[in-house]
């Protein structure tokens, strides 16, 4: 949105309502008295103090979210020794690939298997920032972390620009919104999944989709091909990293578009197509960009796709949850986690389901969002009224798809008929990306309404609401202190060694049978192929490869399961055994 008295056009001129003069965006780089209706909006009254106020919210965010890590000196980090250091394991491929050490495709995890990237999420923009960190000097627990730091402080900046320059929310509000967004408890609850971090690509995305459909109504097609591209670029990289939250953003993008479209009317095709032949060459020149940045994910995946099929919706259905759970904020929510554990228990008799299940939203938000949504609906906000009430409408539809009520489960039909639907497993996942458009909702409202335009409501709206968002992290994570034994006390391995396999792991204590079978031996295994760089036949993704069944080290056919999987895969010459109790290395002879 170009600022008040440009000639540039909006997005398209059927897709933006300006029939109300209540809801035309202001001009954000003013300060009008109408533009100063909030305390944050006065202290930013200069270009210079508005970039000072944005930096210190950011660092203030950064500080309250990451505040174990941050004032513990990075000696500890927000992952769990399962996940966590999996993760972990994975960005540092990305640094050897980016020092030409690795194929990019082929960890040197399930060796000798090629393709294994495409077994889990392929950690492509987090391995790159992870690389650079690392080529900075962070080890890689701190690396890991400021990965973390990074996707926060991109949605942070992204969520406010979105709100301030596009949208036209106030200073003010704008920050809120974006302060919102960084401390989503969801976020927080799910941390030791920090890949679903990438939500914060998705104002940006969405950033990137304005401009260009602003610019399809504009006679500047070089606008057209370079946010196109930019958009594509961006949705290709971001779903090479992180594939649900991606492959979430096309989900509700697509059913908008064809829900929109059908609904329409002739005249909106008209000017659609109308458009679309005006920009013809741009965007016949976006086919081969798209074709181009979209060949290294399906070069990855396919093979994958037709090698496992994915999941099966047996698993699908026993990670569902139920209507509750849109306020299933986790045990660790600072303001309603005991609370509303407690009334769960008095209404059903049972505990909340935690884990994946707990990425519920917190009450006060919830209620602002509801609100938001029915002054979105009745009043105009800027974007034609029929595309706001069509977003609104499709992510109630899909939010609820991902509740089972008794045995009825909307997200088996998704799971079946749209693209990629076997891919994900874990539904109640999609409430952290619903998230970006609770806040935002939320934050038009607290903009349009004007109800808290006065300093001491202000300043009470945005502790209330960021209060509720304080998530209790004490006590969690990984010491790197006790990370330090790959690196210190596990010695060289032989010089005839071309690939091992750990046949016992490191000891640990009050370990679950789930994490001992698969997580012990298989992630202490990848971590030391990365720090030699020395290929393992072990590995653990989301996905193995068939025939690796290489998990369960206890049990007492483990080394012979493992070298019947060396021997057929013809990698008997130069297998070395490593006993991590013992530090030991040992050539395994071929029979």
């Amino acid at each position: 949105m170009a600022a008040s008295g440009s000639t540039r056009p909006s997005i398209y001129d059927l897709a933006w309502d300006r029939s109300d003069r209540a809801g035309q965006i202001a001009d954000l780089s003013s300060t009008s008295a109408e533009a100063a209706g909030s305390l944050a909006n006065r202290l930013g009254a200069t270009p210079g103090a508005r970039v000072t106020l944005l930096l210190l919210a950011a660092g203030l965010n950064t500080l309250l979210f990451f505040r174990q890590t941050i004032f513990a000196g990075f000696a500890r980090v927000d992952a769990d020794e399962w996940d966590g250091r999996l993760m972990t394991a994975n960005l540092e491929h990305w640094r050897h690939v980016w020092l030409l050490e690795a194929h990019w495709r082929s960890p040197i995890f399930f060796h000798p298997t090629p393709g294994a990237l495409g077994y889990s999420d392929a950690y492509f923009l987090s391995g790159t920032l992870y690389a650079a960190f690392r080529a900075l000097g962070a080890d890689w627990f701190v690396s890991y972390e400021l990965v973390d730091i990074a996707f926060k402080l991109i949605g942070f900046f992204s969520f406010f620009r979105l709100c301030h320059r596009v949208l036209g929310v106030r200073l003010g509000y704008a920050i809120l919104g974006a302060s919102l967004f960084f401390q989503l408890n969801s976020t927080a609850e799910q941390l030791g999944h920090s890949q679903l971090l990438t939500v914060g690509l998705a104002p940006l995305q969405l950033i990137l989709l304005y401009r260009f459909f602003e610019a399809l109504a504009e006679a500047s097609p070089r606008r057209v091909f370079r946010f196109g591209a930019a958009s594509i670029a961006l949705y290709s990289a971001w779903a090479m990293t992180a594939f649900y939250m991606a492959w979430y953003f096309v989900l509700y993008s697509t059913c908008v578009a064809v829900v929109y479209l059908a609904i329409a009317g002739p005249k909106r095709w008209r000017k659609f197509g109308e458009m679309a032949r005006r920009h013809r060459w741009a965007l016949a020149l976006l086919i081969p960009v798209a074709l181009l940045v979209a060949a290294p994910f399906v070069a990855t995946y396919l093979p994958t796709v037709r090698e496992t099929g994915m999941h099966r919706l047996a698993e699908v259905r026993r990670y569902t949850g139920t209507p509750y759970d849109i306020i299933n904020v986790g045990d660790g929510n600072l303001v309603y986690g005991r609370l509303s554990d407690w009334l769960h228990r008095w209404f059903t008799g049972s505990p909340w389901a935690g884990g994946e299940r707990a990425t519920g939203f917190t009450l006060l938000l919830l209620i602002l969002y509801l609100l938001g949504a029915g002054w979105c609906w009745r009043h105009s906000i800027g974007p034609d009224r029929l595309l706001v009430r069509t977003m609104l409408v499709v992510l109630g539809v899909l939010w609820l798809a991902t509740f089972r009520f008794n045995r009825f489960l909307g997200w088996e039909y998704i799971y079946a008929y749209f693209p990629g639907g076997a891919a994900t497993r874990v539904p109640p996942r999609f409430q952290i990306f619903v998230g970006v458009f609770v806040i935002l909702v939320a934050t038009l409202f607290f903009d349009r309404s004007r109800w808290f335009d006065r300093p001491a409501l202000f300043v009470a709206l945005a502790l209330l609401l960021l209060a509720e968002q304080v998530h209790r992290a004490e006590g969690w994570g990984v010491r790197r202190t006790e990370q330090a034994w790959v690196f210190t006390e596990i010695p060289e391995p032989p010089a005839a060694c071309r690939a091992f396999f750990v046949l016992r792991p490191r000891p640990r204590l009050n370990v679950s049978p789930g994490n001992d079978t698969f997580y012990s031996h298989s992630v202490d295994a990848m971590m030391i192929a990365e720090r030699f760089n020395l290929p393992t036949l072990n590995g653990l993704q989301t996905f193995v490869p068939k025939g690796a069944d290489l998990f369960g080290w206890s049990e007492p056919d483990y080394l012979d399961r493992v070298l019947a999987y060396a021997r057929r895969s013809g990698v008997m010459d130069g297998l070395c055994s490593l006993d991590i109790p013992t530090r030991r290395w040992q050539t395994v002879l071929p029979p």
